[in-house]
């Protein structure tokens, strides 16, 4: 451990935290060494998180210009893929490369067939939070995943952030009637005047889906 102390005393408490994002991904060494400083430093340590966290991907949210840029560079890149598959038309070289993504495809689709019903829900998931810009702090929510949500704030993730349709943690958590969920994140600064792009906040939603409990605890801290 004396290692580890010596290798982290002069590193900062954020970078640090990273590490200790890590949960088990680091040794229990580390996480002493970690402790002993943070402790000397004064400074509150998070406990470890039972399952890693990206702290960057936890806290970023779906800004206009992030998602512009990643939108203009995928349409580059289909352009140059297009104009390459163009000029590879007829060759042989364009023959192989159009076997090996049909190969790909076909791998994919046996792949899919082998997984169990939970592999494939839990696959999917993946692809729809990938697409929707959902952090783990919605995704959580929806699930009633109050534990995680708690380690996840300790490490400072934005419970005011929002996904492609505007969709904040506490407007999924209101959906799918997670009331100590709902509890926990307005006790952690989240914001229920928020609205979706569909103009709805979480206690609009509550209601909608036919929450009264959730819907008349929001209505309560409504400015």
């Amino acid at each position: 451990m004396n290692d580890f102390r010596e290798q982290f005393s002069n590193l900062t408490s954020e970078y640090l935290l990273q590490l200790r994002a890590r949960g088990n991904g680091l040794s229990d060494e580390a996480h002493h060494a970690i402790e002993e400083i943070f402790a000397e430093r004064r400074e509150r340590l998070p406990s470890k998180p039972k399952t890693p966290i990206l702290i960057p991907d936890n806290q970023a949210s779906a800004s206009g210009a992030g998602i512009f840029i990643k939108s203009a560079g995928l349409i580059v890149l289909a352009l140059i893929a297009m104009g390459i598959a163009k000029a590879l038309t007829d060759t042989w070289i364009g023959v192989l490369f159009t076997i090996g993504v049909l190969i790909y495809l076909v791998a994919n689709w046996f792949r899919r067939q082998n997984l169990d019903p939970a592999q494939k829900e839990h696959e999917d998931d993946e692809k729809k939070a990938e697409k929707e810009r959902l952090t783990e702090i919605m995704v959580s929510a929806a699930n009633g995943n109050l534990e995680r949500i708690r380690e996840l704030v300790e490490y400072g993730g934005d419970v005011n952030a929002r996904s492609l349709s505007g969709t904040t943690a506490l407007m999924y958590a209101a959906r799918n009637n997670h009331l100590a969920i709902v509890e926990f994140l307005l006790a952690n600064g989240a914001d229920p005047n928020l609205k979706s792009d569909k103009n709805s906040t979480a206690m609009d939603i509550a209601k909608t889906f036919g929450h009264p409990e959730v819907s008349e605890y929001l209505e309560k801290r409504i400015a």
